[in-house]
């Protein structure tokens, strides 16, 4: 064993594997066909591209803004509702129900 200029030993067959272009990592195996079957088919997906997702519940307001918003999102596909939910002029939300997603048992309804 040679010492380095730090005072280290150094691995003199390390070295010449490494003057030759030898690696000296080891290179994982190809992956085994069987096991491939058995990955996610989502693994890069976002969930909601594949899962369910609960509805988009905006509170009814006196200027119509949430018909109009649960409208367009309908038209891109998203479930959307304002049943159950109403703002008032000082913002404060009111909440009569669960949400529309959810079975109602019990309460008032408007």
């Amino acid at each position: 064993m040679k010492r380095s200029r730090t005072g280290s030993k150094s691995d003199n067959s390390r070295n010449s594997r490494h003057e030759k272009g030898e690696s000296t990592m080891s290179v994982p195996p190809p992956p085994d066909p069987e096991e491939e079957e058995d990955l996610d088919d989502h693994a890069f997906d976002h969930p909601s591209t594949y899962v369910e997702q609960r509805w988009i519940w905006v509170p009814k307001d006196r200027l119509g803004l949430s018909q109009v918003i649960i409208t367009e999102l309908r038209n891109a596909g998203v479930a959307a509702s304002d049943e159950g939910a109403t703002i008032n002029r000082k913002g404060v939300v009111e909440v009569t129900r669960n949400p529309p997603d959810e079975e109602w048992v019990g309460g008032h309804t408007h």
